[in-house]
């Protein structure tokens, strides 16, 4: 297998079963070697498991870095501040904050209670104002096409789909980025995705997995092709 050649690679993971959950990261991380996991914050506003204590548990098991995302959106600053704590309490290597789609408080609230990490991210806007309160790294939208370049670390976020049925699903979701028409059109997904990979690859880069387990071969042939 060709050795992936990059700075560092993140991966953005939603829990479900930890023995699975376990599985799932090692088979990963055996033809895609990730510097860390990010566990965001109720995606999609879907009730699920505690980003804190999820990275945790999985931080202990694998001894992998594990950064837990805190979302303001429908938070006040007193329970951020508490679960800037928890993170803390955890030994958790770092927090992302946004600010989400619903009333509450911003990324920079967050940001302002949160120095000390290893890992500190968040997005790409108001960068000066998040650097000066100790940014560490910042995650774009999904990329397709046209990838900046950038001073300050910043992962390419790459979003693989690999069947053009997942198209029609995602257009009733708020997305918040545009995904080009050429790529929607694509006659051979894999082969757009490995175009794509080509050229991030030797970039810091942020994988999205739409669903893991279930893409799980397709990535593996993505990342492990020569």
């Amino acid at each position: 297998m060709a050795r992936i050649i990059t700075k560092m690679i993140g991966i953005e993971f939603i829990p479900s079963e930890f023995e699975s959950d376990i599985e799932l990261l090692g088979e990963l991380r055996g033809f895609l070697p990730f510097d860390f996991v990010l566990i965001p914050d109720n995606p999609a506003f879907e009730v699920k498991i505690s980003p804190i204590i999820s990275a945790k548990m999985l931080q202990d098991a694998l001894s992998l870095p594990f950064v837990a995302c805190i979302s303001g959106s429908g938070k006040s600053l007193e329970v951020a501040k508490s679960l800037i704590l928890g993170a803390r309490y955890a030994s958790l290597k770092g927090i992302a904050c946004v600010s989400g789609d619903r009333e509450g408080i911003s990324s920079i609230e967050i940001l302002k209670n949160a120095q000390g990490f290893e890992y500190l991210i968040s997005s790409t806007t108001k960068l000066e104002e998040k650097r000066a309160l100790g940014l560490t790294h910042c995650i774009t939208q999904p990329l397709y096409e046209n990838f900046p370049t950038f001073s300050f670390p910043t992962f390419l976020n790459f979003m693989p789909i690999f069947s053009p049925q997942t198209f029609s699903s995602l257009q009733n979701s708020k997305l918040g980025f545009e995904i080009p028409q050429s790529y929607k059109e694509s006659k051979d997904l894999m082969q757009s995705n490995f175009e794509i990979y080509s050229q991030i690859k030797n970039r810091d880069f942020y994988l999205t997995p739409l669903n893991l387990k279930r893409q799980m071969p397709y990535l593996k042939s993505l990342f492990s092709h020569s």
